[in-house]
């Protein structure tokens, strides 16, 4: 991972240390992988708990630190990313798999073929990373040894609590997946699922975010 150099604002040369030391030491600081959970309903207001989303709200000095490993580990991992890959990316979305997938089956049609789909729903997909079968992953895609101990730092010992109103639950241990609310979170679950695409099969796989 790269260091940057210092701009002259209030906090950037504090921004600075933190970041260009847990570059060079490998390591992302554990105050900055505290969280609070405030409980989001998915769909409006709901008394059922299985309906609320855990949005993490992280220090605001990880995700300055997040912003920058996201561009770095963009800038490494694009070209290996599958073109069906159309959930958390730039330039692709929703509409963008469902015309992708129209088109191969107005093909298949063309040529006197069948069109089907199976859809399928990741539930909390965010939740279940496992947290070596990721580094593994990342290793596989060329990350140097360096940088994989710095993702993993940033991916264990982490922490959170439940913050409703002025009342908090106690700290427990973050064991799997990646935080919701975080920059990196979406990025390392592509990743993740990536290589679902390199799968050799008779058929399509395109995925997308439903709430994107």
């Amino acid at each position: 991972m790269q260091q940057y150099e210092k701009h002259n604002d209030i906090c950037s040369k504090f921004l600075l240390n933190i970041i260009n030391c847990g570059i060079a030491t490998s390591t992302f600081e554990n105050g900055m992988k505290l969280a609070d959970i405030t409980p989001i309903p998915k769909d409006g207001q709901s008394v059922y708990k299985e309906k609320f989303r855990p949005i993490s709200i992280l220090p605001p000095g990880s995700k300055v630190f997040e912003r920058i490993l996201h561009k770095q580990i963009s800038n490494h991992i694009e070209t290996y990313v599958s073109s069906y890959l159309c959930g958390y990316r730039k330039g692709y979305c929703a509409q963008y798999a469902i015309l992708t997938l129209l088109e191969k089956w107005r093909v298949a049609l063309d040529n006197k073929g069948y069109g089907g789909a199976i859809l399928m729903d990741l539930s909390k997909a965010f939740d279940v990373l496992n947290h070596e079968l990721l580094i593994a992953k990342l290793n596989a895609y060329g990350f140097s040894h360096n940088s994989l101990k710095l993702l993993f730092s940033y991916l264990t010992d982490r922490w959170q609590r439940t913050k409703i109103n002025y009342t908090y639950s106690s700290w427990t241990e973050i064991i799997q997946g990646v935080p919701q609310g975080s920059i990196l979170g979406p990025l390392l679950f592509n990743i993740y699922l990536n290589d679902l695409f390199y799968l050799d099969i008779d058929s399509n796989l395109c995925n997308y975010a439903d709430d994107r």
